[in-house]
């Protein structure tokens, strides 16, 4: 029963990790959720400027957000990796944590974040603020579905962990009351 406990408290220290990775993504999707709101400022601006006619400061500010678009996109990238870190080391011990983050990684594959971050990124360069901006909502969706595959996942494998807590409690009881009963005999 104590080994029981052990490895269920063992399984609970592993949804720090997700609760993390979990906030990560929400950081990035609240980021890139500002980055688009400031793009279409920006796209609203300057829509019926011709390109030189733009302003020194709305040039800065271009830059600024394709510079703040690249960091989001490195930061992804890094957050990708942390994810397929943890699910390669999580395979053996946890295989239900490592299928979630699995299921999280091929989701953000098949949704291409990383590619479109750096899409985003190049649109802005480019003058593209149209563009950019239709690319930042698409990005923003993803971080949202992948956030919430993550939470989902989470709370379903954390009600199982619940449950076997729960049994092992009982089965504890059992052998408490057992050992009551053994205890009279004697």
């Amino acid at each position: 029963v104590v080994e029981t406990l052990e490895k269920l408290l063992g399984e609970l220290s592993q949804w720090d990790s997700y609760r993390q990775l979990a906030r990560e993504v929400g950081r990035l999707r609240r980021e890139q959720e500002e980055t688009r709101r400031l793009t279409e400022q920006l796209r609203l601006e300057t829509l019926t400027l011709d390109p030189q006619a733009i302003s020194s400061a709305q040039r800065a500010e271009q830059r600024r957000l394709t510079e703040r678009q690249g960091e989001l996109s490195r930061s992804y990238d890094r957050l990708q990796s942390r994810m397929a870190d943890m699910q390669t080391r999580m395979e053996d011990q946890e295989p239900l944590a490592a299928a979630t983050l699995r299921d999280a990684l091929e989701a953000a594959r098949t949704m291409s974040l990383g590619s479109k971050l750096r899409d985003a990124s190049d649109q802005l360069r480019a003058n593209r603020l149209g563009q950019a901006t239709a690319r930042q909502s698409e990005i923003v969706d993803g971080l949202q579905q992948l956030q919430d595959l993550l939470a989902n996942r989470r709370e379903n494998t954390l009600d199982r962990v619940i449950d076997q807590l729960q049994d092992a409690a009982a089965e504890l009881s059992e052998m408490e009351k057992r050992q009551d009963d053994v205890r009279k005999g004697l």
